[in-house]
């Protein structure tokens, strides 16, 4: 009898461990996910100064996770975008929504990987020109990476889409108030097109991006900006 109950146990313990080894791991695997979001956030969070593709793009596909600072900056740029579209049967809050989108990215970035943390009550400028300059980095594949060391098609983007301000970011010059005062990313492989956002740096002087691969139409909008601006961007581009 004793031999009986012995062999019953023994069954039933070959039976439990599988089991219990199946639903810890799907407890771990769950858990390292999250960890791993987590750790992606903090990571990009913090005062990095480089911020490749798989950080910088990747997250579209990640949850939010400042939902409040998400509605809060997606209202502010909502109401002070200029963000214009060939479509006219799509709308500005549709663009920056999408997921996506050069804006919606430049928008994910500020809300949860983009250390500086700016405040759009007290920072609205600063914040408004980080977002432009965000807007334009994923317009013209600043993020994509081409060869298996991670360059990306930019040739130098020291400093972009990290914590640091935007003053110390390569090819960016700015006055003493730290407003863009000049943009000069000549030969620097920049391709793609530029987003009507540029409009924001509303006191930039001029924009050097001559000898890049730069395609379609200068945005109308910027022919609202400075004088200089726009006829040294509308030179150079030749």
């Amino acid at each position: 009898m004793s031999t009986v109950i012995q062999l019953i146990s023994i069954g039933l313990i070959i039976v439990t461990i599988p089991y219990l080894l199946n639903k810890h791991w799907d407890t771990f695997t769950a858990t390292s996910s999250l960890e791993n979001d987590e750790k992606l956030f903090n990571s990009t969070s913090s005062d990095a100064t480089v911020v490749s593709d798989s950080s910088f793009r990747s997250h579209d596909d990640l949850p939010i996770f400042d939902q409040t600072r998400y509605d809060e900056l997606s209202t502010f740029l909502i109401h002070s975008s200029i963000t214009i579209n060939d479509d006219e049967d799509v709308n500005t809050p549709d663009i920056i929504l999408a997921p996506g989108t050069p804006q919606n990215s430049a928008l994910r970035w500020l809300v949860d990987y983009d250390g500086a943390r700016l405040d759009h009550e007290k920072d609205g400028p600063a914040l408004l020109e980080r977002y432009a300059l965000a807007v334009f980095y994923s317009s013209t594949y600043g993020y994509v990476e081409t060869t298996l060391h991670g360059e990306t098609w930019w040739h130098s983007s020291k400093h972009w889409m990290s914590s640091h301000p935007i003053c110390s970011w390569y090819g960016v010059q700015c006055f003493e108030d730290g407003s863009v005062q000049r943009l000069s990313l000549k030969k620097n492989n920049i391709r793609g097109s530029l987003p009507s956002e540029l409009t924001l740096l509303s006191r930039c002087e001029s924009m050097d991006l001559g000898q890049n691969q730069l395609t379609g139409k200068i945005p109308s909008t910027l022919a609202g900006m400075n004088q200089l601006c726009t006829s040294t961007v509308n030179f150079l581009l030749q």
